[in-house]
């Protein structure tokens, strides 16, 4: 019975996995396509598949300067998350029972709020702080855990760790900096890894605030590159598809390695 729980488990998962792997699989077509050629309704292979949509690509916007801003971006805002994000989920695990409802109540209104609804005071802020036309506006949710729900992940991480255990490096003189880095983060680590996992799709996915934020074309990110090739026109649509495909590729390998960085993680 164990055997056919575990048999149907592995083919679900496996049914789940090529839903999934399905639209990646027809973009990695459709990116095949020669530039400047239509799709043909019904025939998933092209006629002459070539690699030609790719160079233009880097030919027809500056893409390989998008995906190298895009990438310095999530150096900064990737640690500053995580370390943030495992911060709080620490500070809310030493608080009162009620100051936990309180600040899980305020996190969750948080996740709630549309993205939209926030558009215009924080360009307002930031013009006004003189910051407009920088990358510091992509950097700043990173100061506040990247997202509320990341916040709540390493909450929920915290809350296996023991108050004795804490309450225990306390005594013996450490401090809050290094009982988070000695004792929180090693028990934490699954979390922090899910953690990194997600806030790498969201700061490398970001569109709304490099579009809001950044004018200049030296400091463009790949999804606005990604969209002044849609502005194109239909015309290149196997150049779209192919710009497409690198900016989800880099996503597809993290995924590919995040089941095998978390069974680390939990072995150890």
């Amino acid at each position: 019975m164990f055997r056919v729980g575990a048999w149907l488990r592995s083919v679900l998962l496996m049914v789940i996995a090529l839903a999934f792997a399905a639209p990646v699989a027809l973009l990695a077509v459709a990116a095949l396509q020669p530039p400047g050629s239509a799709p043909v309704p019904g025939a998933l292979w092209p006629e002459s598949p070539s690699l030609a949509a790719y160079a233009a690509v880097f030919e027809l916007v500056p893409m390989a300067r998008g995906l190298l801003n895009s990438l310095l971006v999530l150096l900064v805002f990737l640690p500053l998350a995580v370390a943030t994000a495992s911060l709080a989920g620490l500070g809310l695990r030493l608080m009162t029972p009620r100051g936990q409802l309180l600040a899980l109540a305020l996190l969750v209104g948080a996740a709630s709020i549309p993205y939209a609804a926030i558009w215009l005071p924080r360009f307002l802020l930031f013009q006004w702080l003189g910051l407009g036309g920088s990358w510091a506006p992509l950097w700043a949710p990173a100061l506040m855990g990247g997202h509320p729900l990341l916040v709540l992940l390493c909450f929920a991480a915290a809350r296996s760790v023991p108050l004795s255990q804490l309450e225990a490096a306390r005594l013996e003189g450490a401090g809050w900096w290094r009982i988070w880095w000695r004792v929180v983060v090693p028990q934490t680590r699954p979390a922090l890894t899910a953690t990194a996992l997600l806030a790498t799709a969201w700061c490398w996915a970001s569109f709304t605030d490099p579009l809001l934020y950044l004018h200049r074309e030296q400091s463009q990110t790949a999804p606005l590159m990604l969209y002044a090739l849609e502005l194109l026109g239909a015309s290149n649509w196997s150049v779209l598809m192919a710009a497409s495909m690198l900016l989800t590729l880099p996503v597809v390998l993290v995924l590919l390695f995040a089941p095998r960085a978390l069974n680390r993680t939990l072995g150890d």
